[in-house]
């Protein structure tokens, strides 16, 4: 869950800068988990842009649980046209079904 929430903060962060038709698709995660977090604590990532370009974003990213930082690291996002994306998508998954 807490990738999961570095990952939407990321792509969320940059999606208003990309172009109409294009969404952006996680490639590398390279995070630490640093602590543990109890149930029902409200967790918060935040995310930086480190490099912005055409192939991919880099990102820092940190996650915090409200006492202490949970996990950090680098994230990169690659911008896709999503026409382009969802024919191979729908390929592979007929291929799959033969």
């Amino acid at each position: 869950m807490m990738i999961y929430l570095m990952e939407v903060t990321c792509s969320e962060a940059i999606q208003k800068y990309l172009a109409e038709g294009w969404a952006s698709v996680g490639a590398v995660v390279n995070i630490e988990h640093r602590a543990p977090t109890p149930i029902g604590f409200i967790v918060t990532a935040e995310s930086k842009v480190l490099t912005f370009g055409n192939k991919e974003v880099i990102f820092s990213v940190e996650i915090h649980d409200g006492v202490e930082k949970i996990g950090q690291g680098t994230h990169i996002r690659v911008p896709v046209e999503l026409s382009r994306f969802n024919k191979g998508v729908s390929l592979k998954s007929k291929q799959a079904r033969k």
